[in-house]
């Protein structure tokens, strides 16, 4: 097996009746002879303590960016065709909020703090709605309830929406991809370039709230060809004093992998290659290299002594607990994302293959028996395939995400082989930079 390739496992999920009961000490699953079982009561018990619900308020967007997942570019799933622009009804929104309502009544708790997302397509499209469920979260707020508002935009909108979102002092997650060449990709429907309004919205906010700014101000850029990590990071570094969180072009559902091949360009890869360049913008922001990073995950991980929180310090964690591998997330454990047509799923980055329930006129319909065997199924397959690798213990991928689950299959582009020779390329750079080794106890 070489590494690096991708590797296939065949999976299947176990009927044996054995699950754990839900108590606030309970651990999230069992390992069983056949596999993982993650216990329907726990989802359901997520589910309601759910501290975030994202919605996506429209399909609609007024840019057609030439590597967005709901382009031309990609393959589109049966539940969101192409060129689809739904708003979500405010009827179906008052469900889900008028469910969480009545368990936040019921469970009457000192403190409880959500967080209320908006999402698109473009959401400030449909701004009236964004309007509407925030009075309405606000009017009807249980005892002991506190929310936090998140939007997610292109910018396009955000000026003239602006009173509003300083009002309750939304989070704004821009999405831009640099300078003007490095924006190229993020252009209107009429091809014209969206990097002049966007970027005086934000010197705007900039100049005029600056503590806002600073506080509720983030962004999101795209790498592509035309640009590298370092000059992306430099630009808003010294524009705006904040480090924008550098993502790269989704790789699957690739409908013209021609033209995403064109584009495309990987951020690892182009880190390591920004840091041998030119390390010390990095360093002064504390950021480390990709390969100290992962680094410093192994020697944490296999360390008996390190703890990452005081309660797995007073706990049999480390020999005791049995590990859920990936990074991905136990079902509704951060957050619940409901689409324009109405459904559910875990977070707005799962692919729309993987819907866990619906909000139907008739209320909200939600298998949580379903949903716990889908992840029992997935980390049972893991569990086969994720011990031999040497990410196992730093690893980023969701596998709920990226499509690595097709056929009763799973495929892991990031697996290398645990074995001596990759243990020891580890050693040898630890050796090459000594110095590092006081940062995995920090």
């Amino acid at each position: 097996m070489r590494d690096s390739q991708i590797v296939n496992y065949s999976y299947s999920f176990s009927r044996e009746d054995q699950t754990l009961r839900v108590t606030d000490k309970s651990p999230v699953f069992s390992v069983l002879k056949d596999g993982v079982c993650i216990d329907e009561g726990l989802v359901r018990e997520y589910f309601e303590n759910v501290g975030q619900l994202l919605f996506e308020v429209t399909e609609k967007c007024n840019f057609n960016c030439s590597y967005c997942g709901y382009g031309t570019n990609y393959h589109q799933p049966e539940i969101r065709p192409l060129h689809t622009a739904r708003y979500l009804q405010w009827n179906t929104a008052k469900e889900l909020i008028d469910y969480f309502i009545r368990i936040w009544k019921r469970k009457n708790e000192d403190e409880r703090h959500i967080v209320i997302g908006f999402y698109g397509g473009e959401p400030l499209l449909n701004f009236v709605l964004i309007e509407k469920i925030v009075d309405y979260l606000i009017d009807n707020k249980p005892r002991g309830v506190d929310y936090s508002w998140v939007i997610t935009t292109n910018g396009y909108f955000v000026k003239k929406h602006l009173d509003f979102l300083l009002k309750h002092q939304f989070v704004i997650d821009f999405s831009l991809d640099g300078d003007r060449v490095a924006n190229r990709y993020r252009v209107f429907k009429n091809g014209k370039e969206t990097f002049s309004h966007v970027i005086s919205t934000l010197d705007y906010i900039f100049e005029n709230h600056p503590d806002f700014f600073k506080k509720q101000v983030s962004i999101q850029s795209v790498i592509n060809h035309t640009t590298t990590v370092i000059d992306v990071t430099r630009f808003f570094w010294d524009r705006y004093g904040i480090v924008p969180r550098i993502i790269e072009m989704s790789t699957k559902n690739v409908s013209c992998e021609k033209e995403i091949k064109r584009m495309y360009r990987n951020v690892t890869n182009d880190l390591e290659a920004s840091f041998k360049r030119d390390s010390s913008l990095f360093e002064q922001m504390g950021i480390n290299s990709p390969v100290t990073s992962r680094l410093l995950g192994i020697i944490q991980e296999f360390s008996s002594h390190y703890y990452k929180t005081y309660e797995d310090l007073l706990s049999d964690e480390k020999t005791g607990e049995h590990f859920l591998y990936s990074s991905t997330c136990l079902p509704f454990f951060s957050r619940l994302f409901l689409t324009s047509s109405g459904y559910i799923f875990p977070c707005e980055k799962v692919n729309y293959q993987y819907p866990l329930g619906r909000v139907l006129d008739s209320g909200l319909s939600m298998d949580f028996g379903y949903v716990a065997k889908l992840y029992s199924s997935m980390y049972t397959c893991l569990q086969s395939l994720c011990p031999k690798c040497l990410h196992q213990f730093n690893c980023r991928r969701c596998f709920m995400q990226d499509g690595g689950f097709d056929e009763n299959r799973v495929r892991c582009e990031d697996f290398i082989l645990m074995n001596d020779k990759n243990i020891l390329k580890e050693i040898e750079y630890l050796k090459r930079n000594h110095e590092i080794i006081h940062l995995a106890y920090q």
